[in-house]
């Protein structure tokens, strides 16, 4: 940001020392006719340069928003992978037993079987 404002001074410089110096030479209305388009167009030029500016911080604060989100996104892909694994792991396994009571459901065979099979149904 420095940067660009060292540099407008510097285009103004340039452009306005060599008019003041033409200026004292005595052409008089014309001088004063240039230096005033060249003032209108010097406007022009850094109005084109502050949009620049503007357009570059929001540029570069999307892209750090944009950083964010993807960090969050591999974060989550890790996650997924991760759990994909242990059940993987887990389901080579078999040794998972969950104990939930029946209750006084339907049960078709003998309720001290070694193996119960539930089925949960949702008639919403």
């Amino acid at each position: 940001m420095r940067t660009v404002n060292k540099l407008k001074l510097i285009g103004l410089t340039v452009l306005v020392l060599p008019l003041l110096y033409c200026s004292k030479s005595g052409s008089g209305s014309q001088d004063s006719s240039k230096l005033d388009s060249i003032s209108q167009e010097q406007k022009i030029i850094l109005s084109r340069l502050d949009t620049i500016e503007g357009n570059q911080k929001t540029l570069l604060k999307n892209s750090e928003t944009q950083a964010k989100t993807l960090s969050t996104i591999e974060k989550s892909i890790k996650s997924i992978n991760t759990d994909k694994k242990d059940i993987a792991n887990n389901q080579n396994k078999g040794d998972k037993v969950y104990n939930i009571p029946i209750g006084d459901s339907f049960v078709l065979g003998p309720k001290d079987a070694k193996v119960t099979v539930i089925e949960w149904m949702d008639f919403q």
